[in-house]
């Protein structure tokens, strides 16, 4: 199944609508006052949705030249590899 209209969209199953072609976003955000987006990438459905979270870091990181404190995510982001990086960020 592709789509006519954008053909660079994967599909994405949810149980509530079925499968259909979406993309993912991804956004860091400055947790002061103001909540800025620092950044916000979008990538297909096919690519899993933990995957951006150390090209993010490392952007905030070296683009913005900040250390982050504290990171929060859902349990997709809970991996080994990206806690380690994280703690060692």
């Amino acid at each position: 199944m592709v789509s006519l209209t954008d053909p660079d969209s994967s599909l994405v199953g949810r149980q509530s609508w079925g499968l259909h072609p979406a993309y993912y976003t991804h956004y860091v955000v400055d947790d002061g006052r103001s909540r800025v987006i620092l950044s916000s990438p979008i990538t297909p459905g096919e690519v899993m949705e933990n995957m951006p979270m150390l090209d993010l870091l490392w952007r905030a990181r070296f683009c913005w030249k900040l250390h982050p404190r504290s990171i929060t995510g859902d349990s997709a982001y809970g991996t080994v590899a990206i806690v380690k990086a994280v703690e060692e960020a």
